[in-house]
């Protein structure tokens, strides 16, 4: 150990906060210099922080849009091997389901929508400060709009959605949540 490094040490004993705080930034810069950096990332390395779930979060809710009309805000969420949050281009195809009607439990496709997120600039607009993708779904069916504005009455309504990204590794993966709520 140099000369230099054993005098930075040795201004540990100065306080146990100064200390620490000492310590990390003195053996820190007592790393042997060069070759820390890797000349360069591989793909393969980067692919780990793919997705690799998806979740729909009950902040998914009714909400007036730009328009006034209301709308269904819908919230998900997308995570890797350790599961955190992360982002990715793919393709997103969200159904909308009427549970019940004819027979209590059976569901009815309502209307369906998808979410391009293959472009980078889309994709950072639809990805909103809760770390989730918040796609906002307009043209609701008359029984979930009339719901928006408190007339109808409550509905219990099933959202799937699936998301067709690029998986660790650069293969494609299919990643699904299903989602049952009352509006």
């Amino acid at each position: 150990m140099s000369r230099d490094c054993l005098l930075r040490l040795g201004a540990m004993r100065f306080g146990v906060v100064l200390s620490l705080v000492l310590g990390v930034g003195v053996l820190g810069s007592c790393a042997p210099a060069g070759g820390v950096l890797p000349e360069r990332i591989e793909l393969g390395e980067l692919s780990a922080f793919a997705p690799v779930s998806l979740r729909i979060s009950p902040l998914t809710r009714l909400e007036p849009g730009l328009d006034g009309r209301p709308e269904l805000a819908l919230y998900f969420e997308l995570q890797d091997r350790w599961g955190h949050g992360t982002k990715a281009p793919g393709v997103a195809q969200i159904q909308l389901y009427r549970v019940g009607g004819v027979s209590q439990g059976l569901a009815t496709l309502a209307d369906r929508w998808e979410a391009d997120l293959t472009d980078p600039d889309q994709n950072s607009v639809l990805f909103d400060v809760t770390g989730m993708y918040r796609v906002p779904l307009a043209g609701l069916p008359g029984w979930l709009s009339s719901r928006a504005d408190g007339t109808g009455g409550y509905e219990r309504v099933r959202i799937r959605v699936f998301f067709r990204t690029v998986g660790p590794g650069g293969e494609t993966i299919d990643l699904r949540d299903t989602f049952e709520k009352d509006f």
